[in-house]
């Protein structure tokens, strides 16, 4: 009887520091994971914060500058990206014609 009272508690005490063992480690997973989600909000604050200053940016540029200028700005990034520009110009006006003349069935 004596032996198996000893099995027991040495049963109860090995199941006790698998226990503790596996805490430990959902412990550790989950303060981990609890990091990462801290660092992801962050970058994924900072991401907002750059577009939402970007925007302002662009709403004060809208804003204070004169058809002129922005023609000026216009016309001096066409010239530094010519083929940009070509690019955009055929685009913009395969859907002007498209938006103008509709859709055409076709025979």
């Amino acid at each position: 009887m004596n032996t198996v009272l000893k099995d027991a508690e040495a049963f109860v005490d090995k199941a006790e520091s698998r226990f503790e063992a596996a805490k430990q480690k959902v412990s550790q997973a989950m303060e981990s994971g609890s990091e990462q989600r801290i660092a992801g909000a962050n970058a994924m604050k900072a991401t907002a914060q750059n577009s939402a200053d970007s925007l302002s940016d662009g709403a004060a540029y809208l804003r204070d500058r004169k058809p002129s200028q922005m023609l000026q700005d216009c016309t001096s990034l066409f010239r530094k990206y010519p083929l940009h520009a070509l690019t955009l110009a055929t685009i913009a006006g395969v859907l002007l014609g498209k938006s103008l003349w509709g859709k055409r069935e076709r025979d």
